[in-house]
C-alpha cells in the first residue's frame, strides 16, 4: 500500500485475499504486515484459505509441463495460418461449434430483466 492509501488497522478477509501475493512474496510494508497477521490470528476461514493458495502455488510450480508435439505445432500453426489469411475472427468459434448461450450476469440498465422467464 502507498502513503495516499495506508492500509486500514484492520483488514476484511477480503482485503487478505487480495493480498496474499504480496505476503507470500515478502512484500507487505511493516504496518500491513502486522494488521495482515493480526487477521490471520483471529480468522480460520482466512488461514485455510492461505494455506490452499500456498499449497496450489507449490504444486503448480512443480508440476511438469507437457511439450507439445511437433506434428501438432505444425498442424497447429497451418491451421491458425489459414484462418488468419481467410479473415476468420480469432474470437469466433471454430467452424461447426457455436459459442455457449450466457445469461447476463446483472440486469440490462436499459430494459426490464425478468428472472423467471430468463429475458
Amino acid at each position: 500500500m502507498d502513503k495516499e492509501n495506508p492500509v486500514p488497522l484492520k483488514l476484511t478477509c477480503e482485503d487478505v485475499i487480495g493480498m496474499l501475493l504480496e505476503y507470500l512474496e515478502t512484500r507487505l510494508d511493516t504496518p500491513t504486515l502486522t494488521a495482515f497477521e493480526r487477521h490471520l490470528a483471529v480468522c480460520p476461514p482466512c488461514i485455510a484459505y492461505l494455506n490452499t493458495y500456498r499449497r496450489t502455488r507449490e504444486l503448480a510450480a512443480t508440476s511438469g509441463r507437457v511439450e507439445m508435439p511437433d506434428e501438432m505445432k505444425t498442424r497447429l500453426s497451418e491451421f491458425l495460418l489459414t484462418q488468419l489469411r481467410a479473415g476468420a475472427d480469432p474470437h469466433s468459434p471454430a467452424p461447426g461449434r457455436r459459442r455457449p448461450h450466457r445469461r447476463p450476469s446483472s440486469p440490462c440498465p436499459t430494459r426490464e430483466f425478468d428472472e423467471s422467464s430468463g429475458s
